[in-house]
């Protein structure tokens, strides 16, 4: 076997390297079509023309077929694959060539015995052709085999779940119900397969959570109650005589498997309320990390973790998953050898990253799986160049996506379609590994990049968007005399924006534009766009907090920085600044000084560390402070350093200006 043809989700081949194969959209509608003829002998090329191409004059339509083979044809040789014979009548798939998920899909939903649920869940990614629509004729015969597919799904995984085999991996079970719910969220053989599992495993909390959840699903959305036998079901799992029996698994009526007679009422309503626990708060979404290639030796490297770091950013716009930020997910690369590592974050899913060299070039190898029972759940391996980097962010995002969270709109990870500008993707992500230092030099040739992809690829807003960052920093670099950096960051911030308004990155460059212009109001509303556009994004958030600081709203920016630090446990060191500025501000400098402790490198931070020591009275500990900074600044004046830094309210101005005096400063 070849190939691999992927028709359900988001279609793509890849050939038998790995290497994604670039066929034109309708070659896609053209396998999906002939994958259902069901006749081995394929279906005449008029036919496939008229139907690709409704409407068109016959001639015209077998023109275009031509040319469509054509451009197929170029592909399949340079690939040495055949995805479709050709008779000249007549075409069929190349079956003999690459494996095509819709077939063994199609074969598993007919197997009336036991199936592996975990292949059935991993075939079925997402609607037959996801995203792809066409002509009148074409979208409805795509709506019905989305609506077929759809069916034989859902009915293929009740069957396995219900009733629920004795002798079946459980995780394997916990996955198909989830995948089960996110296919069809009113189904109750999900929810019920859920509460059975977790009272397995004694978690009649657990258990609870999902039917409380489903109760108020069905009431807000349908106007409906639960199903009977789920309703008994919930009363027989806290019955006192069957908590201590967590193996229960009655299927109180079949009638009742996911389908609710018109108006049906739940009899015994109270005796559920009265029988089940407390509710306990659902522990939320589920929660990622992506760690870093360990190192190699190869150029390739640093792009690597450039690469990993943005697909790390890409997710965090998708509010159904939590992402852990980079900063920590690099530094669990290390502490992932210890065994309660991933527990003592609390993480759902760990996708684990490698380059491996081969010859010249290099493979970046991506293994997804369970944090919890160490399952794979989807492995794959990309060439890795710089030529080809573009692509491979788009698939890999949205193949962990479609493993995740098939059902967000995995259109956002493809918003960018850089098929044609490879190379403008190559040169922002060395912008953004020149970004890492904090230094001229680097704020220069990350500058350098950005404008290389920029003019490669003139509405990529990423690139714009970091090119806004270099001229921020080479404005604070430059002790924030040249008011011209500054405006044209301003200028670049709100082009990013104009291009994509749906793109965080835009919104939170204008909102640090903003902030040091002190135009507060509209810092706060940029920042407040960028987040409710990416709501997981730590550094993003890490940066709200730092600006509702300058506000003066000290306990909204430590709401945020504590989410910032809960998302980015292992944080650098200028979320705690920012948290030891906050605590200063509220009156708690114990907090304070236990914030900047936490830095790896607190000079930045002396002057606050000084100044919260003096208002405890250590004055020992202040003035050893003082000594320090002054060794780092000995320019340092009280005046100077006020007139930079900016604050809202003038009380503040005056609380910190209280603090460094005190301690020594002048």
């Amino acid at each position: 076997m070849s190939g691999r043809l992927q028709l359900l989700g988001r279609p793509r081949a890849l050939a038998a390297s790995g290497a994604a194969l670039h066929f034109p959209n309708k070659a896609y509608a053209l396998a999906a079509f002939l994958a259902y003829a069901g006749d081995a002998s394929g279906a005449p090329r008029r036919a496939l023309a008229e139907f690709l191409w409704e409407g068109a004059d016959p001639s015209v339509a077998s023109a275009n077929l031509r040319q469509l083979l054509v451009r197929i044809r170029d592909v399949e040789r340079a690939h040495n694959v055949r995805l479709f014979e050709d008779d000249g009548q007549h075409m069929r798939l190349g079956r003999d060539h690459f494996s095509i998920d819709l077939d063994q899909f199609l074969e598993l939903t007919r197997e009336r015995l036991r199936v592996n649920l975990a292949e059935l869940c991993d075939l079925y990614g997402g609607e037959l052709l996801a995203d792809q629509d066409g002509e009148p004729k074409f979208a409805q015969w795509l709506r019905l085999r989305r609506a077929e597919c759809r069916e034989a799904f859902i009915a293929s995984v009740s069957r396995q779940l219900e009733p629920l085999p004795p002798r079946v991996d459980r995780t394997q079970l916990l996955r198909a119900a989830r995948r089960l719910i996110e296919v069809d969220g009113y189904n109750e053989v999900g929810p019920r397969t859920l509460m059975r599992l977790h009272a397995e495993g004694g978690r009649l909390d657990l258990a609870r959570n999902v039917y409380n959840e489903l109760k108020t699903l069905l009431a807000k959305e349908l106007e409906t109650e639960v199903d009977p036998a789920t309703a008994q079901l919930v009363v027989a799992l806290h019955a006192p005589e069957n908590r201590q029996k967590p193996s229960i698994n009655p299927v109180t009526d079949a009638r009742g498997a996911g389908n609710r007679a018109p108006g049906a009422r739940l009899s015994d309503r109270a005796s559920v309320e009265d029988a089940a626990m407390e509710p306990v708060r659902s522990a939320g979404v589920p929660k990622l990390a992506i760690l870093m290639p360990p190192p190699v030796t190869s150029e390739a490297h640093a792009t690597a973790c450039a690469l990993i770091d943005d697909v790390t950013i890409g997710l965090c716009r998708f509010k159904g998953l939590t992402v852990v930020a980079p900063h920590t997910a690099w530094q669990l690369a290390e502490e992932a050898k210890q065994q309660d590592a991933f527990q003592r974050f609390n993480l759902d899913y760990v996708a684990e990253s490698r380059l491996h060299p081969l010859g010249s070039e290099a493979v970046l190898a991506v293994k997804l799986y369970s944090a919890r029972s160490r399952e794979i759940i989807w492995a794959d391996h990309f060439a890795f160049t710089p030529a080809s980097s573009a692509q491979q962010y788009r698939e890999l995002s949205l193949r962990i996506m479609l493993s995740l969270t098939s059902r967000v709109e995995r259109a956002e990870l493809a918003r960018y379609d850089l098929a044609q500008h490879p190379t403008a993707y190559h040169w922002y992500l060395v912008g953004r590994q020149s970004l890492t230092a904090l230094d001229l030099p680097s704020a220069r040739r990350a500058r350098q990049a950005f404008k290389t992809a920029v003019s490669l690829a003139p509405e990529f807003v990423p690139a714009i968007s970091g090119l806004a960052r270099t001229y921020q920093i080479e404005w604070l670099l430059l002790a924030r005399g040249d008011g011209g950096l500054l405006a044209e960051a301003g200028r670049l911030a709100a082009r990013a924006i104009e291009l994509d308004e749906n793109d965080a990155r835009g919104y939170r460059e204008s909102g640090i534009c903003h902030l040091y212009a002190r135009h507060y109001d509209a810092c706060l509303d940029a920042y407040a766009r960028a987040e409710d556009l990416n709501p997981q994004h730590a550094d993003l958030i890490a940066d709200h907090a730092d600006a509702l600081v300058h506000s003066s709203d000290p306990e909204a920016a430590l709401a945020k920085i504590n989410r910032a630090i809960e998302l980015n446990p292992l944080a650098p060191d200028s979320y705690w600044w920012t948290a030891g500025g906050a605590n200063y501000l509220v009156g708690n400098y114990a907090a304070s000084i236990e914030a900047i402790a936490r830095m790896n490198n607190r000079t930045p931070a002396l002057q606050l560390q000084a100044a919260s020591h003096a208002m405890l009275g250590a004055r020992a500990a202040a003035a050893e402070c003082v000594e320090q900074a002054r060794e780092v600044h000995p320019e340092f004046s009280i005046a100077k350093w006020l007139s930079i830094v900016p604050f809202k309210d003038e009380r503040h101005i005056r609380h910190y200006e209280e603090g460094l005096r005190l301690a020594g400063f002048d």
